[in-house]
């Protein structure tokens, strides 16, 4: 009979070997869930301390070392903290403190994911084609959170084409975002300054760049397994 250490042990093991598929997964459900919840009148704060719980467990499955881990635990825990305190004390200033951090804890486990997944990878597997698509997810997000710093220090810097006065979501940057990462072409949500401009123009390059580079990649991985 294993003791608990053992089923710890496989437990981890069996994690960190499908560790991309529930990124993925918690991805995918948190950018469902935030519109809704936004539909429901709750401001989605649950919402974003989860992405927080996702991604730091997902920098536990990246890690190889203590110095990683202790990194990602120093810029994931103060985002973290802002956002319960966000949610008793609601702030501007906590909030843009909060998406500061959660910026560079972004930046941090997308460069994780890049180097774990493009750069180290020998093999083309299921497991590394869903670590490609959380890291596209991962991406828009984070170029939402950028969008919505510049918004929170400069308001109106994003805006309907339709109206000047409706408030700019969380739900509507993600989709801005995703607008703009994918080439799509935007359409009601619309930059407003030469700041947002220039910045949906790099946010579309990377997304096409990401794509090129990552398909350029994996093929030359299946050739080499062939």
């Amino acid at each position: 009979m294993k003791n608990p250490v053992q089923h710890f042990d496989d437990l981890k093991h069996h994690y960190r070997s499908h560790r991309f598929i529930v990124l993925l997964a918690g991805l995918i459900f948190i950018l469902l869930a935030q519109p809704i919840s936004e539909l429901m009148g709750q401001h989605g704060v649950l919402i974003q301390v989860l992405y927080i719980l996702l991604i730091f467990l997902t920098v536990y499955g990246l890690s190889d070392n203590k110095q990683h881990m202790l990194l990602g635990l120093v810029l994931g825990i103060p985002s973290l903290t802002l956002n319960i305190i966000g949610m008793a004390w609601p702030s501007a200033t906590i909030d843009v403190w909060n998406i500061g951090l959660l910026i560079l804890f972004n930046l941090y486990v997308i460069a994780q994911l890049f180097q774990r997944v493009l750069l180290h990878t020998r093999a083309v597997s299921m497991d590394v084609l869903n670590g490609v698509a959380s890291i596209y997810l991962l991406m828009g997000i984070t170029w939402a959170l950028l969008y919505m710093f510049i918004e929170v220090m400069q308001p109106g810097s994003i805006g309907f084409s339709n109206s000047k006065d409706a408030i700019v979501s969380w739900s509507t940057m993600i989709y801005y975002s995703f607008t703009a990462l994918t080439t799509l072409g935007f359409g009601d949500v619309v930059p407003q300054n030469a700041l947002t401009r220039i910045l949906a123009v790099i946010e579309a390059s990377i997304g096409v760049l990401y794509l090129a580079i990552t398909i350029a990649r994996l093929d030359k991985l299946y050739d080499r397994r062939s």
